[in-house]
């Protein structure tokens, strides 16, 4: 059975957050490593989150990251690659950005457009794997041939490949009636000249309608 496949099978057994991270706990090596997030959400009074990785032990996992009944619940957190109890440079500028958005903006497309331009915060090209560590928006860079080694690739390398951030990704949900869901994905590059192992990916300019109608996909629904 497939992660995905064991996901839904649990769902359905327990709507209870926590009864489902104790049954994921029992075989976390399963798979490979993964950091998982789930929560339930009824109205403004009742959201439970939870959180579970088999990366390493965690302290969060396997426990409640988020509770409203709890009066010192936190309101904002960021996870990447690595786990919540050692968070990367760029989680922490993320949630001080996310926490700057939601103070400022109140409508529904400001704080979408707002959460993309966060995502396309950058520390700067990328000159080695650590500085990923670094940056939300990840620009793209040859990743190394095998003739290269550890050396980053350079345009016209046999081997190399481009690498950085692909999509961005805004999902959003109500907290009050009517509960809706929207969700909102935008491909950041595209190869505007023709494709080949020398085309640099070029960055999509959303205000454009041809390039945000080609490249953002948006769906919602009514909870």
């Amino acid at each position: 059975m497939g992660f995905l496949e064991m996901y839904a099978s649990k769902q359905a057994d327990s709507n209870d957050v926590q009864a489902y991270l104790n049954q994921v706990s029992q075989e976390p090596n399963q798979y490979n490593g993964f950091n998982l997030v789930i929560g339930s959400t009824k109205d403004q009074q009742d959201t439970v989150l939870g959180y579970f990785t088999n990366r390493c032990d965690d302290r969060f996992s396997g426990n409640l990251l988020q509770n409203t009944h709890q009066k010192s619940c936190k309101g904002i957190y960021g996870l990447s690659n690595s786990t919540f109890s050692t968070p990367w440079p760029k989680i922490d500028r993320a949630e001080r950005l996310m926490q700057d958005i939601l103070q400022k903006k109140t409508d529904l497309d400001g704080i979408l457009e707002g959460m993309f331009e966060m995502l396309l915060d950058s520390s700067g090209p990328i000159r080695s794997r650590e500085d990923m560590q670094r940056t939300i928006h990840v620009e793209p860079f040859l990743l190394p041939s095998q003739a290269n080694g550890v050396q980053l690739g350079v345009i016209g390398s046999k081997h190399s490949s481009w690498y950085g951030t692909r999509t961005s990704t805004v999902l959003m949900i109500s907290r009050h009636a009517p509960r809706r869901a929207v969700f909102v994905e935008r491909d950041v590059y595209g190869c505007i000249e023709p494709q080949n192992e020398h085309t640099q990916p070029t960055l999509l300019d959303f205000g454009q309608q041809s390039i945000r109608a080609n490249h953002e996909r948006r769906y919602e629904w009514s909870l």
